[in-house]
């Protein structure tokens, strides 16, 4: 026998033009809009969790520690990569 799942009302204020586009969509996949809700949710939820670094980036990770860059120190970066300065 499958868990019970509480469920709860919500109510959400949108305009006409989104709660149209929302139920059409719903009807076009066969779906009450309540479960592309929480499809949605879900999916969130997901893409929230940490990924992992790809090789590159975790070469980079601590490059900067304990150094102090400004405003000045990017200006003077911008200077050269395009002004050919410095």
């Amino acid at each position: 026998m499958p868990p019970l799942i509480s469920k709860n009302k919500l109510t959400l204020w949108l305009d006409r033009d989104a709660i149209a586009f929302g139920k059409a969509e719903a009807k076009r996949h066969r779906k009450s809009l309540s479960a592309m809700f929480i499809e949605f949710v879900q999916n969130l939820r997901k893409s929230q969790k940490p990924q992992k670094l790809s090789p590159r980036i975790k070469r980079l990770k601590g490059v900067l520690k304990g150094k102090t860059i400004g405003k000045e120190d990017y200006y003077h970066h911008l200077e050269r990569k395009h002004l050919g300065r410095g």
